[in-house]
């Protein structure tokens, strides 16, 4: 690369080096844990098999339709920002370093967007068997004003798969966390030095007011709402996921209040989280 400008002619490569190597570095490391990822879907499908034979029936198909969005949101971004990256990359290097520049900054996103898309599909699926337990308290929560023993004995029944389900759920956030939860807290300090270097690119170009250093702002501020389109979402998705483990410890104690059963207290005091 020569642009005449220092920062262009080795941050750049530098940046998108380093980009590159960790992206690739932090799939594959993730994609090498094959014992956790196993762990976690038989813990899965143990906990859909569980809460089926309580005659409730699985539906998660808000996970599906987010998937589907994002997977697509994925193919069409990456397309845009590769077009982007040419046009405005074209202004700034030669034919050759504006092809390498694209192909580097694909290498770099691909494995990373990934990895986020995986993340996503975990905390989205925690979170609809958190509102699937939410569901099931509630439904003990209209048994336990019964007296009739047929209700008790099914109430004892259900708290019963409850607790079993909230154990395998918390098994399954534990080996989500083991193996995502460095290289999240990575992908977020990517995130953020990126939007450093893109507001840095922006003031630079403000202030040489220069045709280079314009349509390179131009470059990374693309790069920058291209990794927001799933930053954003692994954060919200995540909150979304907290808030529904809120609303599940509030049901299990507004449970404990309403019931004086002593052997059903004790087994609704080990939901609590």
């Amino acid at each position: 690369m020569a642009t005449g400008s220092y920062l262009l002619d080795v941050g750049v490569p530098s940046i998108l080096l380093i980009a590159t190597t960790g992206s690739v570095v932090k799939l594959s490391h993730m994609l090498g844990q094959r014992n956790r990822i196993t762990k976690i879907s038989s813990s899965v499908q143990y906990f859909d098999n569980t809460i089926q034979r309580l005659d409730f029936r699985m539906r998660c198909d808000e996970v599906n339709q987010w998937l589907t969005g994002l997977v697509a949101g994925f193919c069409i971004a990456t397309v845009l920002l590769s077009i982007a990256t040419a046009i405005f990359g074209n202004m700034v290097f030669n034919k050759t370093s504006t092809i390498l520049l694209v192909a580097f900054i694909d290498v770099s996103n691909i494995p990373y967007i990934i990895f986020l898309i995986l993340f996503m599909a975990c905390e989205l699926s925690v979170r609809c068997r958190l509102k699937l337990l939410c569901t099931l308290v509630k439904n003990g929560l209209t048994l336990t004003a019964s007296k009739a023993r047929k209700d008790i004995v099914m109430l004892h029944h259900l708290v019963a798969g409850i607790t079993d389900l909230h154990n395998v759920l918390s098994a399954i956030v534990q080996h989500i966390n083991a193996l995502f939860l460095v290289e999240v807290f990575m992908c977020l300090a990517a995130y953020t030095s990126l939007l450093i270097f893109t507001l840095f690119s922006y003031y630079r170009a403000a202030v040489v007011m220069g045709e280079t250093e314009y349509n390179f702002a131009w470059l990374t501020i693309a790069w920058s709402i291209y990794n927001s389109l799933f930053v954003l979402p692994t954060i919200l998705f995540g909150a979304w996921a907290r808030i529904e483990s809120k609303r599940f410890s509030k049901l299990v104690h507004l449970m404990l209040r309403t019931t004086n059963d002593n052997l059903l207290q004790d087994q609704v005091g080990k939901l609590d989280m």
